[in-house]
């Protein structure tokens, strides 16, 4: 068993819409696991957040006998801003 830092990629999928504003708070993270078993980085896919919201440590998926060792649980890895709505346009004139 080893500890090694890993890069985080956040994707995705093809079907859905790639937000404008995305924030990658956590870019890098340590794992403790089987030497022989270690992935070159680990995959975050954001289709969830896609329309906004925050994916945390909890959220990745890590591989068999594998253990986070630098970060909580809850710390936020990527950001999502909500789109904001479009204002309204105002009526000039009403029909009665």
């Amino acid at each position: 068993m080893i500890e090694k830092e890993l890069p985080i990629k956040v994707t995705f999928s093809d079907d859905v819409k790639r937000p404008k504003k995305i924030q990658q708070h956590i870019k890098r993270i340590h794992l403790y696991g089987p030497a022989k078993a270690f992935p070159e980085q680990l995959n975050l896919i954001a289709d969830e957040i896609a329309e906004g919201g925050v994916l945390t440590v909890d959220d990745l998926t890590l591989p068999k006998d594998f253990e986070v060792t630098d970060r909580r649980d809850s710390d936020p890895i990527v950001t999502v801003e909500k789109p904001k709505k479009e204002k309204r346009g105002r009526r000039e004139e009403y029909d009665d």
